[in-house]
C-alpha cells in the first residue's frame, strides 16, 4: 500500500492533528544519509516540529541540546543528580 494512504489511514485512525512522522536512527558504521544536519545544536522536539513543516533533517548524538532525548534514545545516560533524573525518581519513572 502506498506510503500517503498508509499515513490518511493511520491520522483517521488514531486521530492526529497531523501526519505521521519517521525517524530512522543509524546504526554504527552505516553510511549517513546525505541530509543536512541543523546549523546548531538542537532540541529533539524542535526537528520534530520542522519534520511536520516538511523539512528532513539529521541529528548526530554530537547534535543533541537535550540531554533528556539524547539519553531516551540511547545515545547517552542522563547526569547523575540531574533536576530531570531528580524528577523522574520523585515520579516513579526510575
Amino acid at each position: 500500500m502506498e506510503t500517503k494512504i498508509l499515513s490518511q489511514r493511520m491520522e483517521k485512525i488514531l486521530g492526529l492533528d497531523t501526519p505521521p512522522l519517521a525517524v530512522k536512527i543509524i546504526k554504527v558504521g552505516e553510511t549517513l544519509p546525505s541530509v543536512k544536519s541543523p546549523p546548531q545544536k538542537s532540541r529533539y522536539c524542535q526537528l520534530l516540529t520542522l519534520a511536520r513543516k516538511g523539512q528532513t533533517l539529521m541529528l548526530t548524538a554530537e547534535d543533541f541540546a537535550c540531554t533528556a532525548a539524547k539519553a531516551a534514545l540511547g545515545f547517552a545516560l542522563l547526569p547523575e543528580k540531574s533536576p530531570l533524573e531528580k524528577c523522574f525518581v520523585h515520579l516513579d519513572f526510575s
